[in-house]
């Protein structure tokens, strides 16, 4: 038991540490990351970018559900071009245009 407590505080301090590393890069820096394999870069995205996007879907479109739908689609469809695209510095105008409210 206690080398399994070891093991999840491991895994935990690992993620810390990757989320601390991916603030350091730009969003094309997490895109090429993402495109490599690396998928808490696409998590670390999403945490940069989520809550601001979320936000201004639930403001616009008045209803959660609506807001959370229109959420997942367009983060899937940013995972699905991440490879496909030359991105810029920052994904945040693309998520505000994708979404078009």
């Amino acid at each position: 038991m206690a080398s399994r407590l070891a093991n999840q505080l491991s895994k935990h301090v690992q993620g810390i540490q990757a989320a601390h590393a991916h603030d350091q890069l730009s969003d094309r820096q997490l895109f090429h990351r993402f495109a490599r394999g690396d998928e808490s870069a696409f998590a670390a995205l999403v945490r940069r970018h989520g809550a601001m996007f979320l936000g201004v879907g639930r403001r616009v479109l008045h209803q959660v559900s609506d807001a959370d739908d229109v959420f997942q689609a367009t983060f899937l469809t940013l995972a699905r071009h991440a490879r496909s695209r030359r991105w810029h510095a920052s994904v945040g105008n693309w998520l505000l245009h994708f979404g078009t409210w």
